[in-house]
């Protein structure tokens, strides 16, 4: 049995006023960019979904999740991290990165 994680191929291009707005939120901490691939497992079930931004203040996190589906709408959400969190089987723990209830492995 593997544990790679074999992600979903879809993609999703933002318009430049979600670009402009995920760029502008207050302590953001990634350029965003003009595409976004899905995160989850290859074949997974449901929309696809991919971090737009993160806002880090001191050791807050606030994470933007951006959610769509083939050929219908799409949204931008702010969605608490995935608590799960695993062992690389030396010293250090592993957190799962994608956000709370999402389907599929974990990203560890």
């Amino acid at each position: 049995m593997s544990n790679i994680k074999i992600e979903c191929p879809a993609y999703f291009e933002p318009t430049k006023e979600e670009i402009s707005w995920l760029g502008s939120l207050p302590d953001a901490a990634h350029e965003v960019q003009t595409r976004l691939y899905c995160e989850l497992e290859l074949g997974h079930s449901g929309r696809h979904c991919s971090l737009g931004q993160s806002q880090d203040v001191g050791t807050e996190q606030t994470c933007w999740w951006v959610w769509w589906s083939d050929g219908t709408g799409r949204a931008i959400e702010e969605c608490d991290p995935c608590p799960a969190a695993g062992s690389d089987g030396l010293e250090e723990d592993l957190l799962c990165l994608l956000p709370v209830g999402h389907v599929g492995k974990h990203r560890f």
